[in-house]
């Protein structure tokens, strides 16, 4: 039996569905959390458990009866718990990015922020804004929670990170990390993407969240000039209140009646419909971030531009898919000019096949089982 440590959010789904598929009936998930009820969960079985259940002496010692311990994402609670797993037990953290990237940055938050970005953050944070972070580092410092976390990696057995090149990040950043790489994530093709749809306009989909490393306002900067062949879209509607609040008074004195900010939760099918008339894509971070968005859109065959420190960009470029830099878009100072034909189309949807085709992720959490539980399932062994 595999038991999962996890919070509520949409991956948890696709963990449960997959995980189930590969060892059915061999899965225990538990999701951390003092509320009653899941927001973003709604097909996964699993146990809500408060902080205060999950370090009580009766789940402490039930931990051994479970073969191995998968981490979704690996936070203060999950890294604690590590700390009372039995040694002779397997740990797998799955990352989400987030939980990798605040660990190597070390508290640093502008390291990934671009020159205007960065002046919009130090702005935003007001007195009390200021004020509030240090209490908040302060509370994490008595709780040693960065310790903590250092304390679980260096016990962590596996590691699977977004892309395989995040593995030797980590392992350069963080002294004591010894875990060895698995390959698996969230999602397949098929939970990115909705078949029927095609491109059908010239829009600019720009950035994917409300948070700053998204860089959205030297995206601005780059763009501002351009005679623009649409309307310019902008997913704010989760992250940083404050610095959306920015993005959309700077968007709109830039671009009019061409900024369109979208501030509310769209359903998937309702997003595939906005980002369907984008057939550019601007994603200015420096860090890996907006997988998904990218992929949809690259399976759709738009034209998609990432900052040249984005990892992202190596990764893709590496598997022989077709993306561009934001520098290059800069250096031809116009989008249209810019083109793709269906051959390099067809070829980047290729390469998110070979990678993400439902059978490719089947195979690797059967890969995944077996190396931590060191069981071989019979779908493994035909």
């Amino acid at each position: 039996m595999i038991l999962h440590i996890a919070t509520d959010s949409m991956f948890l789904d696709m963990a449960y569905r997959e995980f189930e598929r590969a060892s059915p009936g061999q899965n225990e998930f538990v999701v951390i959390s003092d509320k009653t009820s899941l927001k973003f969960s709604k097909l996964a079985k699993v146990r809500i458990l408060s902080t205060k259940i999950l370090f009580e002496k009766d789940f402490i010692k039930g931990l051994s009866a479970y073969e191995a311990i998968v981490v979704h994402y690996l936070n203060n609670d999950s890294a604690k718990l590590i700390a009372k797993v039995p040694t002779n037990m397997k740990i797998l953290w799955i990352g989400w990015g987030g939980d990798y990237y605040s660990l190597m940055q070390n508290s640093n938050e502008k390291i990934f922020l671009l020159d205007k970005t960065r002046a919009a953050y130090s702005k935003n944070r007001s007195f009390k804004a200021c004020v509030r972070h240090l209490l908040v580092l302060c509370r994490d410092m008595f709780r040693n929670s960065r310790k903590t976390l250092l304390d679980a990696i260096r016990r962590i057995d596996f590691f699977a990170p977004v892309l395989p090149e995040e593995y030797a990040m980590v392992k350069d950043a963080l002294w004591g990390f010894k875990a060895k790489y698995l390959s698996w994530n969230y999602g397949c093709l098929d939970d990115f993407i909705l078949p029927e749809k095609i491109l059908s306009g010239n829009n600019i989909l720009l950035g994917n969240s409300a948070t700053y490393a998204n860089n959205h306002l030297d995206a601005f900067e780059l763009i501002k000039g351009f005679k623009l062949p649409g309307k310019i879209i902008t997913p704010l509607n989760y992250g940083d209140k404050a610095y959306a609040e920015s993005v959309i008074k700077r968007g709109k004195s830039l671009f009019n009646a061409n900024f369109e900010p979208i501030q509310t939760f769209l359903p998937l099918a309702d997003y595939v419909e906005h980002a369907s008339r984008c057939s550019y894509v601007v994603m200015n971070h420096l860090r890996q971030q907006g997988l998904g968005n990218i992929i949809m859109m690259m399976h759709m065959g738009a034209k998609i531009f990432l900052n040249v420190q984005n990892p992202i960009l190596r990764f893709f470029q590496s598997q022989g898919a077709f993306l561009f830099t934001t520098e290059h878009l800069k250096d031809v100072g116009d989008f249209e000019s810019i083109k793709l034909t269906p051959e390099q189309i067809q070829q980047s949807r290729n390469v998110l096949a070979k990678i993400w085709a439902p059978e490719q992720i089947h195979r690797r959490t059967l890969e995944v089982v077996s190396a931590i539980t060191y069981k071989q399932s019979k779908s493994l062994m035909v």
